[in-house]
């Protein structure tokens, strides 16, 4: 596993936002959790770009599977949590929110392991 801090960064980021939806779907109530949550998830979303930009250059279908990584494990979860309390939707409506926005960033993390095989597959040929 040679992408063990990527992953790492990925894991914070999942086990956090975890945390918050599962605390706001049983409506418990943790004092700065949405700050906290927005932070991490932020800091998260650089590190991958730094990284992406470290590692140099890669093709068109590598550069749109990390655009919809991006959308989907970061953009959209901030999103979202940042837009809650501006919703006027039912409660209900809300909770089917947090689990479709979850299956979201869970696929995001699937389209991130499928570029790091790509980019293995690819050294091994070198």
């Amino acid at each position: 596993m040679k992408n063990f801090k990527q992953y790492f960064i990925t894991y914070i980021g999942m086990g956090l936002l975890t945390l918050y939806y599962v605390s706001q779907f049983f409506e418990i109530d943790f004092d700065f959790l949405f700050q906290i949550t927005i932070f991490i998830l932020s800091g998260c979303l650089l590190f991958k770009l730094f990284y992406w930009y470290n590692i140099g250059k890669s093709s068109e279908r590598e550069n749109l599977l990390r655009l919809c990584f991006i959308v989907l494990t970061y953009l959209l979860p901030i999103y979202m949590i940042i837009q809650e309390a501006t919703l006027i939707i039912d409660l209900t409506i809300l909770k089917i929110t947090y689990v479709i926005i979850y299956t979201f960033a869970f696929i995001g993390i699937l389209i991130e392991r499928y570029l790091f095989a790509i980019k293995e597959k690819f050294k091994e040929h070198l």
